[in-house]
C-alpha cells in the first residue's frame, strides 16, 4: 500500500477500510471501529480531506449527511470504482446547517478481494459563525440581535440565516423571496411560447448520474426543493427553460436613484452543462438585455450571484436555463431574493407598444421665437446667443441650454451618459463591439480580470462606467464615444478621466478633438495597463464648435 498522504512516509496514519467479511465478528467489529471514527473527529474539530480508492474490485464509497431528527441521510459527496494508485483532494460544500448533524462514511466493496479505500487529512474550514462584537459599520453592516455579530447589509433577506440567530431574515418581505420549499413563490414558468419546457421542482439528487446538486441551498439536505432543467430527452441541444420574476417599479426616479439587487444561488455540474443567464426585460415579451450569464461546468458547488438592478421603467428579471448536447447538462437554482426593490403592481407594456398621439390644446399665448444667432430657452420670451449653448455655464434661467449637451463632470451612475453618444449605436446590433454603461465585473465567463469588478467612483460593484467589450468585436475594429458640438470653452480647458485597460489582447485607447470633418489625436494608450483604473488627463484650451 503506498505511503499516507499527511507525512509521506510509513509513519504517517490511514484509515483504512478493505471488502465486507460474510463472518458475523467481522460485522460487529465494524460498529466498534466507527465509534472509535466518530471520538477521534470530535477530538480533532474536524470537511476537506484526502481519499485513496484503488484496486480491481474496490467498489464505491460515499459520505454522507445525518441531521437530529430526520431518517433520510443526504449524500455528499461519492466515488466509484478504481480512482488510480494516488490521494485525491476532496472539497465537500456543506452550506449553512442549522440543526446538529453529523458526517458519515459508507464503503460498498465488490465480492473480490482486491480494493483498498483510504481517508486522510480531514479538515473543517469556514464553519464557525462570526464572532460578537460591540458595535458594527452603521451603513455597510447589520448588526445581529442576539449573537451580536456582524453581517454585511447584502445578506440581509437572503434566505440564509448569516447571524446564527435569524435576525438577518426577520422583517423580509415574501414577495421578495423564494426557496422553492411552498412552489414557485412570485415567480412564473414563461406560457408565451418563449422557450421550449420548463423548469422542474425537485427534491435530493437529479435523476441523472454524474450531473446536478445532490441537495438543495435552503436547507442543505435532500429534504430541500430547488429548481433544474433536465437537460436529457426530449431536451435536445440548446432547448431552453424561461422563469419570469413578478414586476417591479424604477429604481431611477426624478429624486434620484436607488440601489435594487437581485441575488440567487446557482448550481451547474456536469460535463455537458452549456448556460445560465439573467436578463432584465421592460417589456411583456422578449428577453431584454443581458446582466450575467455562465457557460460549462462550475463544479458541483452552489455559487451566490448578487446582480445591482437599475432601470428608468418598470421591469422584471428573466432567468433562462439552455441544454447541452448530452444528458451530463443539469443546471439547478435556488434561494432567489430581492432587496431594496418595490413590486410594480400591473403589467409591462407590449414590446411593440407606441405612444399613442395626443392632440395638443392651441396655446394661450404664443411661443416666443428669437432672432437669428440666438438660441430659444424653455422659459418664455428668453433667449440666449447660440455661442453661449453647450459652454458649460447655465444662460438660459430653466438651464435648457445646456440641457442637450455633455455634462461638465460624469460618472456614469445609473446608466446615465451624460451627453456622451456613441456614434454608431443606430446602427449596430445589441451585441457588436460599442460603448455601453454596466457594472461590475465581465460576463464572459474566463474575463472577469479583463474588465473592472469595481467602478472607480464608488469602488464597489454596483457603479457604472463606459466599457467597449471586445469578446464582440473583431481585430482592429472601432468604436467611438464622442460628446454633441461643444461651442465654446475657457482657456484652461482640461479633460480628466479614469481608464481601466487590462488583457494580453487589449487595443488602444485614444483621445481625439473633431472641428467639423477634421479629427485629431491629442491622447493615446495602447496595450495592457494592469487590472487597475489609472488617470489620464489632457490640456484642451480655448476651442470653438468641436467636439
Amino acid at each position: 500500500f503506498v505511503l499516507p498522504h499527511t507525512r509521506g512516509s510509513s509513519h504517517g496514519q490511514t484509515r483504512i477500510i478493505r471488502k465486507a467479511y460474510e463472518q458475523d465478528f467481522y460485522t460487529q467489529m465494524m460498529d466498534e471501529c466507527y465509534k472509535l471514527w466518530s471520538q477521534l473527529e470530535r477530538e480533532a474539530g474536524v470537511t476537506l480531506y484526502r481519499h485513496y480508492n484503488s484496486g480491481f474490485s474496490v467498489g464505491a464509497a460515499g459520505m454522507y449527511l445525518r441531521m437530529d431528527g430526520e431518517q433520510n441521510q443526504t449524500v455528499i459527496w461519492k466515488t466509484f470504482y478504481d480512482q488510480g494508485s494516488l490521494w485525491n483532494l476532496v472539497s465537500v460544500q456543506l452550506g449553512r446547517i442549522t440543526k446538529p448533524f453529523q458526517i458519515a462514511l459508507g464503503k460498498i466493496s465488490l465480492g473480490v478481494f482486491d480494493g483498498v479505500s483510504a481517508l486522510d487529512d480531514v479538515t473543517f474550514r469556514n464553519c464557525s459563525m462570526p464572532p460578537a462584537v460591540k458595535e458594527c459599520p452603521a451603513h455597510t453592516h447589520f448588526h445581529c440581535a442576539e449573537s451580536k455579530a456582524c453581517v454585511e447589509q447584502m445578506q440581509r433577506c437572503d434566505l440564509t440565516d448569516d447571524c446564527g440567530d435569524a435576525s438577518d431574515e426577520q422583517g423580509c418581505s415574501p414577495e421578495l423571496q423564494c426557496s422553492f420549499e411552498h412552489g414557485l413563490c412570485s415567480w412564473k414558468q414563461e406560457q408565451s411560447g418563449g422557450d421550449v419546457f420548463d423548469w422542474t421542482l425537485i427534491q435530493g439528487p437529479t435523476p441523472t448520474l454524474n450531473t446536478g446538486p445532490w441537495k438543495d441551498h435552503t436547507l442543505g439536505t435532500s429534504a430541500g426543493h430547488y429548481l433544474y432543467i433536465e437537460s436529457s430527452g426530449p431536451q435536445e441541444f440548446k432547448d431552453s427553460a424561461v422563469l419570469l420574476s413578478r414586476a417591479f417599479r424604477p429604481t431611477v426616479h426624478r429624486g434620484g436613484r436607488k440601489h435594487c439587487v437581485f441575488r440567487f444561488h446557482y448550481h451547474m455540474f456536469g460535463s455537458h452543462v452549456f448556460c445560465l443567464g439573467v436578463f432584465m426585460r421592460t417589456a411583456s415579451s422578449g428577453r431584454g438585455h443581458m446582466l450575467w450569464v455562465r457557460y460549462g461546468d462550475q463544479g458541483n458547488l452552489w455559487h451566490r450571484k448578487t446582480l445591482y438592478l437599475t432601470s428608468a421603467r418598470p421591469f422584471q428579471i428573466v432567468i433562462e436555463g439552455t441544454v447541452g448536447d448530452d444528458f451530463n447538462g443539469d443546471i439547478a437554482i435556488d434561494d432567489l431574493s430581492f432587496l431594496d426593490c418595490e413590486p410594480h403592481h400591473g403589467d409591462l407594456p407590449d414590446a411593440n407598444t407606441t405612444t399613442p398621439s395626443v392632440t395638443t390644446p392651441p396655446p394661450t399665448v404664443r411661443p416666443h421665437v428669437c432672432p437669428d444667432g440666438q438660441f430659444a430657452c424653455g422659459s418664455l420670451r428668453e433667449c440666449v446667443p447660440d455661442s453661449n449653448v453647450c459652454d458649460f455655464s447655465l444662460d438660459c434661467s430653466d438651464g435648457s441650454d445646456e440641457l442637450y449637451c455633455v455634462r461638465e463632470r460624469c460618472d456614469f451612475e445609473g446608466g446615465d451618459t451624460c451627453g456622451w453618444q456613441s456614434n454608431d449605436s443606430s446602427l449596430v446590433s445589441t451585441h457588436a463591439f460599442r460603448w455601453s454603461p454596466v457594472q461590475g465585473e465581465s460576463i464572459h465567463d474566463g474575463e472577469q480580470s479583463h474588465r473592472p469588478i469595481n467602478d472607480h467612483t464608488t469602488g464597489g460593484p454596483e457603479g457604472w462606467y463606459m466599457c467597449a467589450d471586445s469578446s464582440n468585436g473583431g481585430y482592429g475594429q472601432t468604436s467611438d464615444l464622442q460628446t454633441p458640438v461643444m461651442t465654446s470653452n475657457g482657456p484652461q480647458c482640461t479633460l480628466v478621466f479614469w481608464y481601466h485597460m487590462s488583457g494580453f489582447t487589449v487595443g488602444s485607447l485614444q483621445v481625439l478633438l473633431k472641428y467639423g470633418n477634421s479629427t485629431h489625436e491629442v491622447w493615446s494608450q495602447s496595450g495592457n495597463q494592469g487590472n487597475k483604473w489609472r488617470r489620464g488627463e489632457m490640456f484642451i484650451g480655448i476651442a470653438n464648435n468641436f467636439q
